[in-house]
Order: structure tokens, then sequence, then C-alpha cells
């Protein structure tokens, strides 16, 4: 959806004639896989908790605590689900000092941490909504 309403309002708005550069393309579906560990574990605070609004509100302070991780340390960043996200959308930018570039040393960390995250996370919410047999 990122690309596609970008692109979009780029066409329609700006009446820009050329494409996405693909340095964007790439942060962004870069961005959807390390977006794997966030879901499972806003999922699995959405089973958890009872409330709506309390998963809600803990995604938001998980949302700005990210950021801060993000901008403070390059290796605590995937971590935190939050600012793997951060990571990945800043990747080949001058929004991080440290965000490092499209090359292999800085998309592998995000990956990798993506993979741990997402099998974590994911784990965690598929224990949480298998029910437990009773026994007779």
């Amino acid at each position: 959806m990122l690309i596609a309403l970008t692109c979009l309002s780029g066409l329609v708005l700006l009446h820009l004639d050329r494409g996405l550069p693909i340095g964007f393309t790439v942060c962004a579906l870069l961005a959807v896989v390390a977006a794997v560990p966030l879901v499972g574990w806003q999922s699995a605070l959405s089973m958890r908790l009872r409330s709506f609004a309390a998963p809600v509100a803990l995604g938001l302070a998980g949302a700005v605590i990210g950021i801060a991780v993000a901008y403070q340390s390059r290796s605590l960043a995937g971590m935190w689900p939050y600012s793997l996200v951060t990571r990945a959308l800043t990747l080949g930018s001058s929004a991080l000092t440290d965000a490092g570039g499209l090359e292999w040393s800085s998309v592998g960390p995000v990956l990798a941490w993506a993979a741990v995250g997402g099998a974590v996370f994911w784990s965690l919410l598929a224990r949480m909504a298998d029910p437990p047999i009773p026994r007779a």
C-alpha cells in the first residue's frame, strides 16, 4: 500500500511522469518483512488483553520508544520490533546518521532480526491461540 499510494499521489497530485526510485521500493518491501515480528507481537497483545484501547496504547508507546531506540543504537534496533521497521524504512536515507545503505551489510541484519523476531512472536501467538486439550 505504501508503494502504491506514493506512486499514485506522485502521478495524480504532483504530475510526476517517472516511476519510484528503486531504493524506495526496496526499503518499502524490506519494511514489510521487518513488520512480521511487530504484527505477531501486536496480535499477541490483542489476544491477551481484553480491552481494545490497551494494545493500541501500547503500540503507540512502543512506536515512540522504537523511534528513539532506532536513533540511538543500531544494534538495539533489531531487538525492539517497532524500531526494526523504522530501521528498515530509513536504510539508504539521511534520516539516521548510521542508517546504512542498501547493501548486504545493512539489509542482512534487518532480515535476520525479522526472521528471529518473527519466529519468536508468531510461535508465542500460536501458543496463545491453541486452546489446551481437556484431559479425560
